[in-house]
């Protein structure tokens, strides 16, 4: 449940900076769609939360709570899928970018407990992603190819 709840949870906050933002019900059918995803990997429906209230519960009681505990094994994992990710040098900024940004939007928790570099400050890690967000929302978003900005159901309809 907590993997299906960071992928939607994830999804939503970064639809919600680089996009536009989401209404309650908009969010509320995002998970309903979770849920469906959810089902494929095998939880039993009690186990997921059925109401977007519930989903926020669910957040809080993990985040607030401690039952919560990144393992050695995860650690290594995330360095070796996010941080040492193999791509061409070309595109090494790009991912240095990606993974500041990734790390910043953790949970403070969370982040400490994968033992990440240090990050500056909230307040100006918080601007400098809050800032490119909003110069990918305002000048680069509009101007990509419809193909790179939509997926294929948005552009059909």
């Amino acid at each position: 449940m907590w993997v299906l709840f960071s992928l939607a949870d994830s999804a939503t906050v970064v639809y919600r900076k680089y996009v536009r933002s989401m209404s309650r019900d908009e969010q509320a059918a995002l998970w309903g769609d979770y849920r469906v995803v959810g089902r494929l990997f095998g939880p039993p429906d009690d186990a997921m939360p059925r109401t977007l209230p519930g989903l926020d519960r669910y957040r809080g009681e993990m985040l607030g709570g401690d039952r919560l505990y990144v393992s050695d094994w995860a650690r290594q994992r995330a360095r070796q899928i996010v941080l040492d990710a193999p791509v061409p040098w070309l595109a090494r900024p790009l991912l240095e970018t990606v993974n500041f940004i990734t790390i910043a939007l953790l949970p403070d928790r969370i982040r400490e407990q994968y033992r990440f570099s240090p990050l500056p400050p909230a307040i100006v890690r918080n601007a400098l992603v809050n800032g490119g967000a909003e110069y990918v929302k305002r000048a680069v978003s509009p101007f990509l190819p419809e193909r790179v900005r939509l997926v294929p159901a948005a552009r059909a309809a």
